[in-house]
């Protein structure tokens, strides 16, 4: 099994779209030949997307924490969340999953 793991430290992609990021996480699945890949974009508002790369698709989620995070625990509940993303999908679960300390503000799933 090969994987990518990407976490974006830079804040100047205010702009991001969860299309995009999905976008990024197969183009690192494929640029790298791994079977799966996953990739946080960059922090904006304590927001944050995330994304998991998959043979059969891309899913990308903006979840925002319900209360504030120092740095470090910041990038834990992130990656907690790409970690869980991942889970999910090798479960075959639903990717994108509810929890009581994020807002989740919007969803995508992209076909491949």
């Amino acid at each position: 099994l090969q994987q990518a793991w990407t976490m974006s430290a830079e804040p100047d992609l205010e702009s991001e779209s969860p299309e995009e990021v999905a976008a990024v996480a197969a183009a690192v699945r494929e640029e790298v030949g791994a079977q799966l890949a996953l990739v946080s974009g960059a922090c904006n508002d304590g927001g944050v997307i995330v994304a998991l790369s998959t043979p059969t698709g891309s899913w990308a989620q903006r979840i925002t924490p319900k209360r504030n995070y120092n740095h470090r625990a910041q990038r834990s509940v992130i990656a907690t969340v790409m970690l869980d993303m991942l889970r999910r999908y090798l479960d075959q679960c639903p990717v994108i999953g509810q929890y009581e300390s994020l807002v989740t503000e919007q969803e995508v799933f992209l076909s491949l």
